[in-house]
């Protein structure tokens, strides 16, 4: 994390990668990438299980709520992924 916090991005990933792998090796079925600089580097699409982000998650719960709480007129809405976006 520190080396991703420095801008040494491909050397952070190459560390984070062999933790992932070694987690994988070790029976992981899913790796939460729970500190924000993880998902900078790392993709789920990379590594052999689901990656989470917390960081996603909390951002389209937050959207769920908030849209839960609006009043808006359909025609301004655009569906992303399931979650309701507010054009501006």
């Amino acid at each position: 994390i520190y080396l991703v916090k420095s801008g040494q991005h491909i050397a952070g990933k190459a560390i984070m990668d062999r933790v992932a792998d070694t987690l994988v090796a070790n029976g992981a079925e899913c790796i939460i990438m729970g500190c924000t600089e993880i998902p900078l580097v790392m993709k789920s699409e990379e590594h052999s299980v689901p990656m989470v982000d917390p960081s996603y998650c909390v951002a389209l719960k937050v959207l769920d709520v908030a849209n839960e709480n609006m009043s808006v007129n359909e025609s301004e809405v655009m569906v992303v992924r399931n979650t309701k976006w507010v054009k501006n």
